[in-house]
């Protein structure tokens, strides 16, 4: 439902933008048999929230009325001396105007983002379902060799700093992820960047298309990587 505000100025009749009205989710999140939290996220737009206990509802009024994608990101123990694990997901939902909608959001376990990822945004040249959004074209899962790494250190100092200093809208920082690879038969940890070192876990933000920081040449996140 849109509402369509009238204002009268000087005597002209000027029509404002229509405004949709707010509508509420009821969000539930599943947990897999057997796995205990002990921490995480729940993403809806711009906000976020703490995971409640299993089985408990989060109530989040006040969205526009828009298709949204609302995510989980939580972390589970593997078990005795095993240490975490992350557990992920993703459930949409078009919002409508004056209701409340449940919605359930079930979490898995996830060992690779960009599979994950790959399950609603295919890479270019795959076939996508309705509505699926597209990877980006740079691409991602890339080892970071030492002179990268040191200008995503050098990123994220300058966004601790600037966050420490509640500077307006600052950029996030860009993470990346340890993998143990092969290397002349011995295993040895490197850094890669994921779709996470750009876009964030499905939280909106000011730069769009879920960046991390502006991303136009030669802006913030650009240059968290290349110097």
């Amino acid at each position: 439902m849109k509402v369509l505000l009238v204002v009268l100025l000087a005597g002209t009749v000027l029509a404002a933008p229509p405004v949709a009205i707010a509508g509420d989710l009821e969000i539930t999140v599943t947990v897999p048999a057997g796995k205990s939290l002990t921490g995480g996220t729940l993403i809806v737009l711009d906000r976020e929230f703490p995971i409640p206990a299993t089985g408990a509802k989060t109530l989040v009024k006040g969205l526009p009325d828009q298709r949204i994608a609302v995510a989980v990101d939580a972390v589970a123990k593997k078990g005795s001396g095993k240490g975490a694990s992350r557990l992920i997901g993703v459930a949409e939902v078009e919002t409508q105007a004056g209701k409340t909608l449940p919605l359930e959001v079930k979490i898995a376990e996830v060992t690779d983002i960009e599979a994950f990822c790959s399950g609603c945004h295919p890479v270019r040249g795959k076939k996508a379902l309705p509505g699926q959004i597209f990877r980006d074209l740079h691409p991602s899962g890339k080892e970071l060799t030492a002179k990268y790494i040191d200008q995503v250190n050098a990123h994220n100092k300058k966004v601790e700093v600037l966050r420490a200093a509640k500077a307006p809208n600052p950029p996030f920082p860009i993470p990346l992820e340890e993998r143990v690879v092969k290397v002349a038969g011995k295993d040895v940890v490197k850094q890669f960047y994921t779709c996470e070192s750009c876009h964030t876990p499905h939280m909106k933000t000011t730069w769009g298309k879920l960046m991390r920081a502006s991303y136009e040449r030669g802006n913030d996140l650009c240059v968290g990587c290349h110097y």
